[in-house]
């Protein structure tokens, strides 16, 4: 259990500008994908969350998004590359925290892999 908490540590140490993450940070609010005019904006129902990430390139090559409802039961996600709709269950009250917070694919090759999300908590 040690060596987990430690590898998680430096986990978060490690530099993060090779992924842009974004949230909507109000259930219901537009997430906002891009600062500069035109800014592309996904809107949201009210009481859900959405969380977006890319290889933070200026053209991206992979992308992962995901939803909760503040109300509803489970967490959803997909990328570019996937036909499926991931799940996870979801438990109590949601905030913006529990969708960020997830376990989110990193990479190109794991946003298509099956093994990959199934090995992360995910349900197809």
């Amino acid at each position: 259990m040690k060596k987990i908490i430690i590898l998680l540590a430096i986990a978060m140490l490690l530099p993060m500008s090779a992924f842009a993450a974004t949230d909507n940070a109000t259930a219901g609010s537009r997430l906002q994908l891009d600062t500069e005019a035109p800014t592309l904006n996904i809107a949201a129902s009210p009481g859900v969350f959405m969380y977006y990430a890319d290889d933070a390139t200026t053209d991206p090559q992979w992308y992962v998004i995901g939803t909760v409802h503040q109300g509803g039961t489970r967490f959803y996600g997909t990328a570019q590359n996937s036909t499926t709709i991931f799940y996870q269950e979801a438990t109590g009250p949601k905030v913006i925290g529990d969708l960020t917070g997830l376990t989110w694919p990193s990479t190109a090759a794991e946003t298509i892999s099956e093994d990959w999300w199934s090995g992360t908590g995910w349900t197809r």
